[in-house]
């Protein structure tokens, strides 16, 4: 760690021959400094010159510490998964662990003794273990109907199942249920049994038939009878074949009337009657209006052979007086709204007209509601006034003042009239607004006059 430092400032005189190299001070430092980045400044003061220098110590590549003797490489290889800290440890790359950064981080849930992986995320099982996480065991190989429970090269027999393989059965008679014909099967051994037949049977599986009618191959009640080696099947109504396996059917004959719908049975048949007919084989006529009820608003049900007759209440029709009579039909005019009721109607009229059917334009006019000579129109709804020359408003009630300003002139007063004004002239003036004076003559043919 320590060490000596000698610095020389030299004069080189390349002038000179040969050329020179003249010393013109020279530091010596002798000390310690740690590794790092940072410059240190060292200060010299001699005879001849002032030297200021800066040093600093630096390890090595892939060397650290104080003494630049811990060493440490990156390297992604069989022989680590690891970069360096600036203190020179080793920081393993993501997926990997350990001292040198050489074991790899299983997939998350990996048993941790019976997984293992080569690379980051993989779960190999170990001989004896399966799953996704190998966390479930492997029975022993060639265990046939065995498992294992919790440990891996069990072989823990089923059921019935017995030997180191679990390949004996126990139950060969539940098994392969062996004995035929109602034979009663006993287990006697691993993989071994014992049929014991009934009267008319035998065989190791009760196989061979001795008595044609011991298998009862006479069906749905038949009776069973032995003739000449074989069988003869009397079969219970309903029934007929070899083995009274025939379903007679008994619709064939069309049993049901009126619309009857047959359903065969094992012995017999049923007729399902339509609504309007009763009894076994649908003869009989059904009073539906006793038995249904049907009609609704109607004053008497009578009840008819198939079928029935409402007499509806008025405002009522259909075949159970069920619909009401829409009476509203053609009824309201000029866009009233009608409404239905129980053999009548009712419009509710639009503004402007009246009456049942609002047929009839009510009459605005009649009131006279013009003032002042106006004439009325009547309308839908309302009316409309002609007012006179002069007169203005929707009533015609506003009277134009004709001397408001005075048309009058030279102190004529100004009188309303209907729809004008009269202006009355002082003597010597005349004309509409008296803005015209009279010319008075003294003697004809008024040659001279005086004007007044």
């Amino acid at each position: 760690r320590s060490f000596t430092l000698i610095l020389q400032a030299l004069d080189h005189n390349n002038f000179s021959i040969p050329a020179s190299n003249d010393i013109i001070e020279e530091a010596t430092y002798s000390g310690i400094i740690d590794p790092s980045p940072e410059w240190h400044t060292l200060n010299h003061r001699g005879p001849r010159a002032h030297l200021t220098y800066r040093v600093r110590v630096k390890c090595d590549t892939h060397y650290y510490n104080s003494t630049c003797t811990k060493f440490c490489r990156p390297r992604d290889d069989k022989f680590g998964h690891f970069i360096c800290d600036a203190n020179g440890d080793k920081e393993c790359i993501e997926g990997w662990r350990g001292n040198i950064c050489d074991i790899a981080v299983c997939k998350a849930g990996c048993h941790p003794l019976h997984g293992k992986c080569d690379y980051p995320g993989e779960c190999n099982c170990r001989p004896g273990w399966r799953g996704d996480f190998c966390d479930q065991c492997e029975p022993y190989p060639g265990c046939k109907h065995g498992y294992c429970n919790g440990s891996s090269w069990q072989c823990i027999c089923d059921t019935n199942w017995g030997g180191i393989l679990c390949d004996q059965d126990l139950n060969y008679c539940g098994t392969h249920e062996p004995c035929l014909n109602g034979g009663t099967c006993e287990n006697t051994a691993p993989d071994n049994y014992l049929c014991t037949c009934p009267e008319g049977f035998s065989g190791a599986n009760c196989e061979v038939v001795d008595n044609p009618c011991a298998p009862a191959p006479c069906l749905h009640g038949g009776t069973c009878m032995e003739t000449g080696g074989s069988f003869n099947c009397d079969c219970t109504a309903g029934w007929t074949g070899p083995t009274c396996n025939v379903d007679i059917d008994e619709c064939a004959s069309a049993p049901c009337q009126n619309g009857g719908t047959c359903v065969d049975l094992e012995d017999a048949f049923r007729c399902d009657c339509p609504t309007a007919w009763e009894g076994d084989l649908c003869q009989f006529d059904a009073d539906e209006c006793q038995i249904q009820n049907p009609c609704i608003n109607a004053m008497s049900c009578t009840n008819l052979v198939g079928d029935y007759h409402c007499k509806c209440r008025v405002g009522w029709m259909g075949k159970n007086c069920d619909q009401n009579i829409n009476d509203c039909v053609g009824q309201c005019q000029h866009g009233a709204t009608c409404i239905d009721l129980v053999n009548d109607y009712h419009c509710a009229c639009q503004p402007g007209f009246t009456g049942r059917d609002c047929h009839t334009d009510i009459d605005e006019c009649a009131s006279n509601p013009c003032k002042n000579g106006g004439e009325c129109v009547d309308q839908v709804n309302g009316y409309r006034c002609i007012c006179p020359v002069g007169i203005t408003g929707h009533e015609c009630e506003n009277d134009y003042d004709h001397c408001n300003p005075d048309p009058c002139q030279n102190g004529a007063p100004c009188f309303k009239a209907q729809n004008d004004y009269y202006c009355h002239c002082p003597e010597g003036w005349q004309g509409k607004n008296c803005s015209q004076a009279k010319i008075v003559c003294d003697s004809p043919p008024c040659e001279s006059g005086k004007l007044f």
